[in-house]
């Protein structure tokens, strides 16, 4: 199956609509303690499959969500990474950026979580590694950043697959 993209030159779906969709798609954050054997039951190997193929953890990212005490990112650092609502192109510093993108409920709201992944290289061969996951109490910021949709969890747009389904190309 080819990757799913959107042309250039269209903004399809639009800003306002994916930002809805991923208000309407918000669920609850999986919960985990952040335990050393939680992290390795979620990412086997420090890897953790997406749709768009395997994304390699760092090496610290564990210490890292234990030092800055970010328990309910672990949970949801997995949901981003493994079923996202969709993945966005961007620019990073100067670097080709994919954010992954996926929405949940919170008490007061919707939060947002964004996962920044970037490949690196070993020798030749790139390895797509997570370079940070922030949590947003909006969508807007990563949507302002999109240069263009890469993957859309098309079994979550349903409803908008005829419009959708218009626009979308099939890179082979």
């Amino acid at each position: 199956m080819g990757l799913l993209t959107l042309p250039a030159t269209r903004s399809i779906p639009p800003r306002a609509e994916l930002k809805r969709k991923l208000g309407e798609l918000a669920v609850p954050m999986e919960k985990y303690k952040l335990t050393q054997d939680n992290f390795e039951k979620l990412f086997p190997n420090g890897r953790v499959a997406t749709p768009l193929g395997k994304v390699k953890l760092g090496e610290n990212q564990f210490a890292k969500l234990k030092a800055r005490n970010q328990e309910d990112l672990l949970g949801a650092t997995f949901q981003t990474l493994s079923d996202p609502v969709a993945v966005l192109d961007s620019d990073r510093d100067g670097r080709k950026a994919r954010m992954y993108v996926r929405s949940f409920k919170k008490e007061a709201g919707l939060s947002t979580v964004v996962s920044v992944v970037v490949d690196q290289f070993d020798g030749t061969k790139p390895i797509r590694v997570p370079i940070s996951t922030h949590r947003k109490d909006t969508s807007g910021h990563c949507l302002i950043l999109c240069k263009r949709v890469v993957f859309l969890g098309f079994h979550l747009f349903v409803d908008s697959l005829p419009a959708l389904y218009a626009c979308v190309t099939r890179i082979p």
